[in-house]
């Protein structure tokens, strides 16, 4: 149903969200392109993600390997998918580490990073447009739960003064 119903819409409601969101969409994709530059222990250490455990030196390969996929499918339920198969790598990444329990405040930073090193194309735009499609009665549970953390990741990433932390750039 989903594709039937929405893929004649799509391609045409992300171009008319891209011409909104252009301002925060080049915003963040400038912010994105000077923080991926940085060294993978550096990156850690200016997004916040705890030391604990050696976090802080994970690359976290899998999870943007899953995360880079989220530009190639293009259904709002593949997206949200995503999303959640990007959550698991996290998790199980962590949990390689001996790192059971993990929180928002260990889970947010990990995501801000895997976001900058996934090349994700209108990261912006596209969770805009799955606010617009799906809204708060259609995603609930841990796929509203993730799809929000997306969210703020972004969102973090577009008000991240980087002005003291990067060097000559």
């Amino acid at each position: 149903v989903e594709r039937v119903v929405l893929s004649p819409i799509l391609s045409r409601l992300m171009l008319s969200t891209l011409r909104e969101t252009t301002e925060q969409e080049c915003a963040l994709q400038e912010k994105i392109g000077i923080l991926k530059k940085e060294p993978n222990k550096r990156l850690a250490q200016i997004l916040g993600i705890p030391k604990r455990q050696k976090l802080d030196e994970r690359c976290w390969h899998g999870a943007v390997a899953t995360l880079k996929t989220f530009d190639v499918v293009a259904m709002p339920s593949f997206k949200l998918g995503v999303l959640l198969g990007v959550k698991d790598e996290i998790f199980r990444e962590a949990g390689d580490l001996g790192v059971d329990d993990m929180n928002a405040d260990d889970f947010l930073p990990i995501m801000t990073y895997i976001i900058c090193r996934a090349g994700l194309r209108h990261p912006w735009s596209t969770v805009t447009v799955l606010r617009q499609i799906l809204g708060d009665d259609f995603v609930s549970g841990e796929a509203a739960y993730y799809l929000t953390t997306f969210e703020i990741a972004l969102n973090h990433l577009l008000h991240l003064d980087i002005t003291n932390f990067i060097k000559n750039t």
